[in-house]
């Protein structure tokens, strides 16, 4: 039987948010030579969503709005050096048709680097896992969901990271694929095998609560 993709997520994004509640348990370094820095974000953006079902049978690409979630745990190498893991989950939405969504999960080894006028550079990369649906029109509408793995990256910079609170501006990218969909048209839905792929490009601004 194909598992209900949104009750994997929610499982999954269950995961996650205690993953980034639980930063605050790293503020003690592991390595007592190693200072801590971490931070958790929220943030909001724009999205370029593209998807593609049964080698470019059914295609679909849109503008979405999107609302993030983010959590980076850093250990200090240098003045300059860091380096730990990242955590983010991403809701994304066409808000004008509501014909495509995604949600999407990161959880990857990350490095930053600090330079000069209090600046911080992050970059984050690894294995992700999401769930992503699109409706398509005429006369027998065609909604189409499915989940699937892969792989993203995140790169931001962070303003004033030595305060409490910081701004941060960063573009994120996420590549999902999958081998079943779930078919809904007129009303009856259906499991299929069918190969899928999606890409997301994410510009984000959003504030980052230090500590």
């Amino acid at each position: 039987m194909y598992a209900d993709p949104m009750k994997r997520l929610f499982a999954l994004a269950f995961c996650l948010v205690l993953l980034l509640c639980s930063g605050s348990a790293y503020s003690e370094s592991w390595y007592e030579n190693l200072g801590y820095e971490g931070d958790v974000q929220v943030t909001a953006g724009y999205s370029r969503f593209s998807a593609s079902l049964d080698n470019g049978e059914y295609k679909k690409t849109s503008n979405n709005l999107i609302l993030g979630l983010a959590n980076h745990n850093f250990w200090c190498v240098t003045d300059f050096f860091f380096f730990g893991f990242m955590e983010n989950i991403y809701l994304g939405g066409n808000l004008v048709a509501d014909d495509s969504s995604s949600l999407t999960m990161l959880f990857a080894p990350a490095v930053g680097f600090h330079i000069n006028y209090d600046i911080d550079i992050n970059l984050a990369f690894g294995p992700m896992f999401g769930i992503c649906s699109f409706s398509t029109g005429g006369k027998e509408k065609a909604d189409f969901t499915w989940d699937g793995i892969g792989c993203g990256a995140d790169l931001q910079i962070k303003f004033f990271s030595a305060h409490l609170f910081s701004p941060v501006l960063g573009l994120s990218w996420s590549h999902l694929s999958g081998d079943e969909v779930n078919v809904e048209i007129n009303g009856d839905d259906e499991d299929m095998d069918m190969r899928s792929s999606a890409d997301e490009f994410k510009f984000y601004a959003g504030v980052s609560l230090n500590f």
